[in-house]
């Protein structure tokens, strides 16, 4: 654990416990520190003040394999300037408020939030499996000029994004097949509008499911 000392508001003083130093290559005790760095990392508020760690980070030179590194940190990424702690914090928060709030509410800026839960959002959807799908639906969403349209498709039982696919039409499609294919997943319909692009390439690679028509689509 690191030893804390308050140096002024919303300012921590941290450095690494010396029985917890250890060389980040090959994990041995026979270390020599080698000079030191100060880093800052932003971490979760105390109330509604905002908090910086101030971190004294030894250089250290490993007698075991004779590496020259930076002590490791267990409660940050080297390469990020916020806690871990705070990272969770930001997850949560995306679930119930806005981007834009949980910046304000944590003093991380917009772009480094928005990060944060894109990142857990790719490592948490990116290999869903499907091979408990069973409903899905079709659709094409338009998001302007410059980026215009891409295809979405939901699993209709858990209302989960199971595919996007860049454009409209079959070719937006292509890697949901593959996929389908290698999880053997059995389709037993699949609800679209009446594009004839989705038709045909739905009867083609799904012969055995229902078509079902979008009812709004349909009254329209």
């Amino acid at each position: 654990m690191p030893i804390l000392m308050p140096i002024c508001e919303g300012w921590v003083r941290c450095s690494l416990h010396p029985g917890e130093i250890l060389c980040p290559v090959c994990k041995s005790r026979h270390v020599i520190q080698y000079g030191h760095k100060w880093r800052t990392f932003k971490t979760t508020s105390v109330g509604r003040k905002h908090v910086e760690l101030a971190v004294h980070i030894p250089r250290l030179f490993c007698r075991n394999c004779g590496a020259i590194r930076q002590a490791n940190l267990d409660f940050a990424d080297p390469k990020k300037h916020y806690t871990r702690s705070l990272e969770r914090f930001v997850i949560d928060l995306c679930r119930v408020m806005t981007i834009a709030d949980a910046a304000q509410l944590t003093g991380l800026s917009w772009d480094t939030v928005k990060d944060i839960d894109k990142s857990y959002l790719k490592n948490k959807y990116q290999s869903v499996s499907l091979a408990s799908v069973h409903y899905i639906a079709i659709d094409e969403v338009y998001l302007g000029r410059k980026r215009k349209f891409i295809t979405i498709v939901m699993d209709l039982e858990t209302g989960q994004v199971i595919h996007v696919g860049k454009g409209k039409g079959k070719d937006a499609l292509k890697g949901l097949w593959k996929r389908l294919k290698r999880c053997k997943a059995n389709i037993r319909a699949v609800a679209t509008d009446m594009a004839s692009g989705y038709m045909s390439v739905v009867m083609e690679k799904l012969p055995c499911a229902d078509l079902v028509l979008d009812h709004f689509h349909l009254v329209k």
